[in-house]
């Protein structure tokens, strides 16, 4: 490892920079590639959503970032390596120096460092990278799609590193990367733009009140964060297609209102068709509801497809997961395994194989 690192340096007309010592970067730098919904300071970059994430390319021989402590867990692809997983907690101080990639062979190298577990409480944070000496960074590839995944924890990837369904839930279980909407957007290829919580509904949260609660997705999705932040900028992501995978929490417990429900998810699609109007929407139904809640979410999602094909829109699909399959095991609190988030992901791959033509 080498004893000294140096701060990357200003950036000047969109050309590869050349590092030198105790200058930092931009963060607002174009070299770098932020996936998800970021809020760019000048001094630090906010996220909270799992799977966002930053890339960049450069050469030289090492790479590192400043991160915030105590908030979370991050993915690490270093070109075709095999991915590791980094954790902030545990750390006094402000921020911690990980090392990403070091004694780099010459040539360019390509490195994604992405949030695997759900912000909204540890409001994590990215303050710097460091580079060797003599570093330049290049321009990041661009990938082949964009898909925006809506959902709960599922989509999040909640407990998909335990084996027990009598644990709860732990941020060191949760890895966005090992989930469907990971997987899938890997292997297509695919920027995704996250917007999902753990425990979230259409209408009423987990366990929330017949009425409805006060805070389900709707309420947060035209915000950067969850948590009070400014109004997200939706110009700046234009996806092929939308994933709604929601429901699940809102039936999850006892005296759900069908009526609420329908009403609910058919405004919040009118509401996705208005700020993308050329994508293709797809309403999925998850894979942990069983007999009449299950039966009761495919009625619902299948009532508000058919009164949006009856209205003349063209753009708009269902898709339901295969049922939890107990030889597969379970994650934490009965949620997807592993090997049940990769046949969840087979199965939305073939789907959109036949629908996007990818």
């Amino acid at each position: 490892m080498k004893k000294f690192f140096y701060l990357l340096c200003v950036f000047l007309l969109g050309v590869a920079a050349q590092a030198s010592s105790a200058e930092y970067i931009a963060l607002n730098n174009p070299f770098l590639k932020y996936e998800g919904r970021v809020l760019v300071n000048k001094d630090s970059v906010s996220f909270c959503y799992p799977g966002t994430a930053v890339r960049v390319a450069f050469t030289g021989s090492s790479i590192a970032v400043d991160l915030k402590n105590n908030a979370g867990y991050y993915w690490v692809e270093v070109d075709n390596k095999k991915p590791f997983k980094i954790c902030t907690h545990g750390k006094k101080g402000r921020s911690s120096i990980y090392m990403l990639a070091d004694s780099l062979d010459a040539g360019v190298h390509n490195v994604q460092l992405t949030l695997v577990n759900e912000g909204l409480f540890s409001r994590p944070q990215l303050y710097r990278f460091v580079f060797a000496d003599s570093s330049k960074l290049m321009n990041v590839r661009m990938k082949k799609h964009r898909i925006e995944f809506i959902g709960n924890s599922m989509t999040c990837g909640y407990g998909v590193e335990d084996n027990s369904e009598f644990h709860g839930f732990a941020d060191s279980t949760e890895n966005f990367a090992l989930a469907y909407a990971g997987l899938v957007s890997r292997r297509f290829d695919a920027e995704p733009m996250v917007v999902a919580r753990s425990g979230i509904g259409i209408y009423r949260n987990y366990a929330g009140p017949r009425r409805g609660s006060f805070n389900p997705l709707p309420s947060f999705y035209d915000r950067t964060f969850i948590f009070g932040s400014p109004a997200w900028n939706f110009s700046s992501f234009s996806p092929e297609l939308v994933c709604i995978c929601l429901g699940t929490n809102d039936l999850s417990a006892a005296r759900y209102s069908m009526r609420l429900f329908h009403m609910a998810y058919f405004h919040f699609v009118e509401h996705v068709r208005s700020i993308y109007p050329g994508a293709k929407i797809v309403l999925i139904s998850g894979s942990m509801l069983t007999g009449k809640r299950l039966h009761d979410q495919r009625i619902l999602l299948n009532g508000v497809y058919q009164r949006l094909k009856d209205m003349g829109v063209d753009n708009i699909y269902r898709f339901d997961f295969s049922p939890l399959d107990p030889s597969l095991g379970y994650g934490a609190d009965y949620h997807p395994s592993i090997r049940q988030q990769r046949v969840m992901a087979d199965e939305l791959t073939r789907f959109i194989e036949t629908t996007m033509g990818w």
